[in-house]
């Protein structure tokens, strides 16, 4: 009797293992690009507030790539494999990435915005801030476009294309930011005439430190830390709660002497 339920207890040991390594074999199991992509493509048609027309091409250019094109035709979104033998209808915006990018992506790790850093600046809607500068997306707009018509949908399309999840959520910290204007930035919401972000400054890190100028007005809210700011080389300390309003058309510097890194959310518009 007693070796029977020894006998039994083995069995069921050995049947929960088998489901729990399965499970955690399933759960580790990495998504091809493709079934990512069409799980985006889904989710986005979903979210769609608004009817939009947009040809998006997306490259990943792992032996695990191959080329799509997202078509946003209203309300619709059709994701097609592009054959490379055939005839394919020209994109307005094609993105080039690693499948190491897409699975960070998809993973929640940056978001697609974030992945863009490092090619915007202050005074053109895109183009990489120093031609060396490496990102782990690259854009290719497509030639004469004009980027004023196409930039609501663009951005729209990067912030929830590349988020699947319901609700829409990303992380906030040190590890999901990528550096970005002597900085670690990520991005929250990026649109026409308006852009906001999440950012983090640790001692011996400067933002514009090259005192660029922006046509257009800005607000920071702190958040955490003690930051310095230098508006037109008046320098002004401020603390978490307060808030500092950047006119258009003036130098700016950040940063903090503090072993504590400083957080901030940053808004700018265009009037």
């Amino acid at each position: 009797m007693i070796r029977k339920r020894i006998s039994f207890f083995g069995l069921f040991i050995l049947f929960a293992f088998s489901v729990n390594f399965f499970s955690y074999e399933e759960l580790g199991k990495k998504e091809t690009a493709t079934e990512i992509l069409e799980k985006m493509a889904v989710s986005f048609e979903q979210d769609l507030i608004f009817p939009m027309f947009l040809l998006a091409n997306i490259r990943v250019l792992d032996e695990d790539g191959g080329n799509w094109q997202v078509v946003v035709n209203g309300k619709e979104v059709r994701l097609n494999r592009i054959q490379e033998d055939r005839l394919n209808t020209p994109a307005q915006v094609t993105l080039s990435m690693s499948k190491d990018t897409l699975d960070k992506i998809n993973q929640g790790i940056w978001t697609a915005t974030t992945a863009l850093q490092g090619i915007w600046t202050a005074t053109t809607a895109l183009a990489q801030s120093k031609a060396s500068d490496p990102t782990p997306i690259n854009i290719q707009f497509a030639s004469g476009l004009n980027f004023a018509k196409l930039e609501q949908e663009f951005f729209y399309f990067m912030d929830h294309f590349f988020n699947w999840r319901k609700p829409e959520t990303f992380e906030l910290g040190l590890e999901h930011t990528r550096p970005a204007h002597g900085g670690h930035v990520i991005p929250l919401h990026y649109g026409r005439g308006f852009r906001s972000g999440w950012c983090i400054i640790n001692k011996g890190e400067k933002i514009n430190a090259e005192k660029e100028k922006n046509p257009f007005p800005q607000l920071i809210i702190m958040l955490k830390g003690t930051g310095y700011g230098e508006i037109d080389g008046e320098v002004h300390q401020f603390q978490p709660g307060q808030c500092l309003y950047v006119p258009p058309n003036s130098t700016h510097i950040f940063w903090t002497d503090g072993e504590e890194s400083a957080e901030a959310i940053f808004m700018a518009w265009e009037y």
